[in-house]
């Protein structure tokens, strides 16, 4: 009579060539999530709703962000697109205003324009960032830029590491572009960096579209002709109800708003055919295009 005999306490021999996890499955695997992140943040093309009423008729609107305080700024021994709230201490430490480096006011006024009923119907014809530094950038509607600021300031200013992990620093910040190809069964990234003063443009790698593009002053010769430009400016001292002066206008006529994209600054209203003020306080440039959109989309039915 054989002896039964316990397991407990022994260790079964491994069967077969079992082997661990290496290490670069694992860097393969952080790269991948890594990848995912950055495919988040960069420029894509999405597809706009179909409205019968407002396909039909030629109205647009068209916006103009003055002032766009995206600046880089050295972090770290990394140039970077500088946020007031995160690099507050960098920025009082070099003797600098923080107010300068508002590059949210730009980023919440786009995702403004961008996710209104307005833009979903196809009637902003056109969006155009003029930053302080006197670059002037046009931003198609059909654009989802990123949610987040951090995501934001990714495409302006960022630091990759190649597939060597050898250190591969750039700063575009109206200077550089960037665009990113991922080849996800080799789990590796491949860089590639245009200036963006010589390419102008930044395209769409299936379609080929233009999605953001650096475009030549003035501003007016990209403007339709019958476009009624109206620079809000909380200096001015002809105060105006939006509804009001929208809806006195008339549906032949493309409106044109010049919208400030900084804390103290005001607007060029050289080129402006009317400066209004909406209120007797000074608004951000997100309350203000949510008003304008506001109206706009009750004046054309576009809900």
């Amino acid at each position: 009579m054989g002896r039964a005999i316990s397991s407990v306490g022994f260790k079964r021999k491994r069967r077969g060539n079992v082997s661990l996890p290496s290490k670069k499955f694992e860097e393969q695997k952080g790269e991948e999530t890594q990848v995912k992140s950055i495919q988040e943040a960069t420029l894509v093309q999405t597809s706009t709703p179909s409205n019968s009423d407002a396909n039909t008729s030629k109205r647009s609107v068209n916006f103009i962000l003055d002032g766009a305080a995206i600046k880089k700024l050295l972090v770290k021994k990394k140039w970077r697109v500088a946020k007031s709230l995160d690099d507050e201490e960098v920025i009082l430490r070099q003797n600098k205003n923080v107010d300068d480096y508002r590059c949210d006011i730009v980023h919440e006024a786009l995702r403004g324009i961008l996710d209104s009923p307005l833009n979903k119907y196809d009637m902003v014809a056109a969006i155009f960032v003029k930053i302080e530094d006197g670059v002037l950038f046009e931003v198609k509607p059909h654009v989802r830029i990123p949610r987040t600021l951090e995501r934001f300031c990714g495409l302006v200013c960022k630091q990759y590491i190649s597939d060597f992990f050898f250190p591969f620093s750039f700063c575009v910040s109206y200077l550089l572009v960037q665009k990113l190809y991922f080849n996800s069964n080799a789990f590796f990234l491949t860089f590639a960096a245009a200036t963006l003063l010589e390419k102008r443009c930044i395209r769409n790698e299936e379609t080929h579209d233009i999605l953001l593009r650096v475009i030549e002053e003035p501003v007016t010769r990209y403007l339709p002709d019958n476009t009624r430009i109206i620079g809000l400016s909380h200096n001015s001292k002809k105060l105006i109800n939006v509804e009001d002066y929208l809806s006195a206008s008339s549906d032949d006529v493309n409106f044109t708003f010049v919208v400030g994209a900084s804390v103290h600054k005001d607007i060029n209203t050289q080129y402006a055919d009317d400066v209004v003020a909406v209120s007797n306080y000074p608004l951000g440039a997100k309350a203000i295009i949510g008003m304008i959109c506001s109206v706009l989309e009750q004046k054309w039915n576009a809900f």
